[in-house]
């Protein structure tokens, strides 16, 4: 009945997150802004986090229906359920 995409995206607020619909793709875009911190409390060496703004898109297949499309984000798990129109069922 529908397809499900689900995106690793920790550390991003749901406020920081953008789903689009364009034509046949589907664009997921965001940021992941830098925290600031006590350079006296909490200093590091090295880190691997990346900060900054980010997307990714994804071709839709045909015989969906996009006004239909559900997003859920909870703890950086961005799941999407892209519903199949009825004439493809």
């Amino acid at each position: 009945d529908y397809y499900l995409l689900m995106l690793e995206i920790p550390g991003i607020s749901k406020e920081n997150l953008k789903v689009e619909v364009l034509e046949n793709q589907m664009v997921i875009s965001g940021e992941r802004k830098h925290e600031r911190r006590n350079k006296e409390r909490d200093s590091a060496w090295y880190s691997e986090r990346r900060f900054g703004e980010f997307q990714r898109s994804f071709t839709l297949p045909r015989g969906i229906d996009p006004e239909k499309i559900e997003a859920h984000y909870q703890e950086g798990i961005l799941q999407l359920m892209i519903p199949k129109a009825e004439a493809t069922k």
